[in-house]
């Protein structure tokens, strides 16, 4: 069994993890514009991989192509957009289960059909892992009653999450690949968070750089750290190490991760069937994992 693989699944696996406190921090924050809690944590995540860039090449991180400034900062601005705006429409556990849709079965779909995947599962395998997986994960929100969007609106969001997150996580792994997470996150999370202050410079309204005070400023600064720097670091280590494929199944853990968390610090009632559908999600990675650990070898690039 190839231990890049376990430790690269550990890593997706702790990702799914940090990506999963966004839904905890998000109601620390009193009511906020969704454009404020999107620009603050994209320029704590640009000046956070500024640093880390410069800190590891000596330079000023930017990516080789001119079309890389624009392309992952618009493909990120419309995806985290869409999920802050279903988080507050919907809720944080039934916008995570189509973000789980986009990561675990479009984004590894299309890498597994271009043939860009870097190892060959054992398919009956993965397929019994992906089957647990996904369907622990899903009856999770369907046992907890948070399947129900209360508008038209949020329904749309809903729907258009899963291939606007797929686009952008495919695009930015070739590239990130090819470059380095910093050459091209930093300037897409800081272009992204422009396009909120252009917006604030067009329409003269302050609303959507406004914060409520210290603390929420904290919070925010906290959601940059967590989510848009050390969620993409470890995603995107893991991508390299065992492939964007796995990495990107292993997404599924989102879910039941928010739940252990609402639990802990939302109130969430645990009950006997939601830890039996965790330990089963846990089953379900577990599988997923050796599936591709004990499978082949394509000597492809790391997708």
């Amino acid at each position: 069994m190839r231990a890049a693989v376990i430790r690269g699944s550990a890593l997706a696996a702790l990702s799914a993890f940090v990506w999963a406190t966004y839904y905890v921090f998000v109601p620390l924050i009193d009511a906020l514009s969704p454009l404020s809690l999107f620009f603050y944590p994209s320029l704590f995540g640009a000046l956070l991989f500024l640093v880390y860039g410069f800190y590891t090449t000596g330079r000023i991180p930017r990516p080789a192509r001119a079309r890389d400034y624009f392309i992952p900062g618009a493909g990120y601005f419309a995806s985290q957009m869409l999920i802050i705006l279903s988080t507050v429409s919907n809720g944080g556990v039934l916008t995570s289960t189509f973000i789980l849709l986009g990561d675990t079965i479009i984004s590894p779909s299309i890498i597994f059909l271009l043939g860009l995947n870097r190892f060959k599962p054992r398919l009956p395998l993965l397929a019994l892992g992906m089957v647990v997986l996904v369907s622990s994960a899903a009856f999770l929100t369907i046992y907890g009653g948070f399947t129900a969007t209360k508008s038209a609106e949020g329904l749309i969001l809903l729907v258009l999450i899963p291939p606007s997150l797929s686009l952008f996580f495919v695009y930015t792994n070739e590239r990130i690949m090819a470059e380095g997470m910093a050459q091209i996150l930093m300037p897409a999370f800081l272009v992204s968070s422009l396009f909120v202050a252009g917006y604030a410079a067009v329409v003269r309204q302050g609303y959507p750089l406004e914060f409520n005070g210290v603390r929420d400023l904290l919070v925010l600064a906290a959601i940059g750290v967590t989510s848009m720097f050390a969620g993409y670091m470890l995603f995107f280590a893991a991508s390299r190490m065992t492939g964007f494929t796995l990495s990107s199944i292993l997404m599924a853990l989102i879910p039941p991760f928010t739940l252990i968390l609402g639990i802990l610090f939302l109130g969430l009632r645990a009950t006997g069937w939601i830890i039996a559908l965790i330990v089963m999600a846990a089953l379900g990675a577990g599988l997923c994992t050796i599936a591709f650990a004990e499978g082949g070898v394509l000597n492809r690039r790391p997708y």
